[in-house]
């Protein structure tokens, strides 16, 4: 039987829920390829590692920012690169901004390869790593939950690894870059949808910087990171779109997907377009019995990093508010980026009455996690 709280205690659990910070877009990295070796399976770790024919791995990119894309002082004190050491990052996240949890979404190791069969390994392997340390020995004061990386363009392979993984308590969501063979409405997806659905966990979909068809925009492959990373939305949006018109969610209940580090701004813009497309044209969408709009906010999220710096910043605050959904976006940071968006500063770019949702409350909501004790 479940105690009621007193009137007194669940004012104040509602408050610290409110005062919570999330940072839904957090960055580990082992502190060395090396780290990953017991946990990667055969023949994929002689391969690897044994060989005089150890592949050049998928590093070559575009051009990239300074310091490989990290900021300079998220480097840890004893060593490694940034994002390799739990306790330095947990420090450096609470001191930004009081931090109370932060969702790992690991990258680096888990980059598409050449084959699908390789590419599933490492993303084995990096969930067994993630899981042995940041989120079991490494985790600071309960402050990790972590993604499961898949190989999203077979799904076979990656619906095995949900159901591998299911009932962790540390993983909140599959996380995927995002899959360049068809949009994710696509019913090829259908068996990750329903495993992710079956097990409470949202679809993550997170940029990714790697060579071949993985950097192709709607128009083509751009030249420069500077186009790169202001395309990133126009994927997000064409994924966002396939699973709304295709009606994936409404085939799937219990299904939820958050976009992660595309921005914000492009999103309500986008909600009322397609709201319009389908009042007009609603016949042609027997599968859509929802206005797009209305399907958006229950299911997804977003996810503020990089939050856009217009040149009026009341034009972002007006979007928001005029948009009339408090729960639709998250405060992340992308530490340790280059770019990490710190609270202080998203903060001065939010509405008064939208603020303690968005750094906290709206991400404590949707991962279900447990409202964090006082202090």
């Amino acid at each position: 039987m479940t105690t009621a709280l007193r009137p007194e205690a669940a004012a104040e659990k509602a408050e610290r829920r409110a005062m919570a910070v999330v940072d839904t877009d957090v960055h580990p990295v082992p502190r060395s390829n090396d780290e990953l070796r017991e946990y990667l399976e055969e023949p994929w770790r002689s391969f690897e590692f044994d060989t005089p024919e150890r592949p050049i791995d998928n590093n070559t990119r575009i051009a990239q920012t300074p310091n490989g894309g990290v900021r300079v002082d998220a480097r840890p004190p004893g060593g490694g690169p940034p994002g390799s050491d739990p306790e330095f990052a947990a420090q450096q996240l609470r001191k930004m901004g009081a931090i109370a949890y932060a969702i790992l979404i690991p990258l680096a190791s888990a980059r598409p390869r050449e084959n699908p069969e390789r590419e599933a390994a490492m993303c084995r392997a990096t969930n067994s790593w993630l899981a042995d340390t940041w989120l079991s020995k490494d985790n600071q004061n309960d402050m990790y939950r972590g993604s499961l990386r898949v190989a999203i363009d077979e799904p076979r392979l990656a619906v095995a690894e949900i159901e591998h993984w299911a009932g962790h308590p540390g993983f909140v969501q599959v996380a995927m870059g995002p899959s360049t063979r068809v949009p994710l409405g696509d019913p090829m997806f259908d068996s990750v949808h329903a495993a992710a659905s079956r097990h409470g966990l949202p679809l993550a979909v997170h940029p990714l910087t790697a060579p071949g068809t993985r950097l192709l925009t709607p128009v083509g492959y751009p030249t420069y990171f500077a186009e790169y990373h202001s395309e990133m939305a126009l994927v997000a949006a064409s994924h966002l779109i396939s699973l709304v018109f295709n009606g994936t969610f409404e085939r799937y209940p219990d299904l939820r997907c958050v976009i992660i580090e595309s921005g914000i701004a492009w999103a309500t813009p986008l909600l009322w377009k397609m709201d319009r497309h389908w009042q007009r044209f609603r016949g042609a969408y027997p599968q859509l019995r929802r206005p797009p709009s209305e399907i958006v906010a229950e299911r997804v999220r977003f996810t503020t990093q990089p939050l856009e710096n217009p040149t009026r910043a009341r034009d972002l605050v007006d979007m928001l508010e005029f948009a009339g959904i408090d729960d639709l976006f998250m405060f992340s940071s992308d530490y340790p980026h280059h770019d990490t968006d710190e609270p202080a500063w998203v903060l001065g770019h939010l509405p008064p009455r939208l603020r303690e949702r968005i750094m906290g409350a709206n991400a404590l909501n949707f991962y279900g996690l447990p409202v964090p004790e006082e202090g």
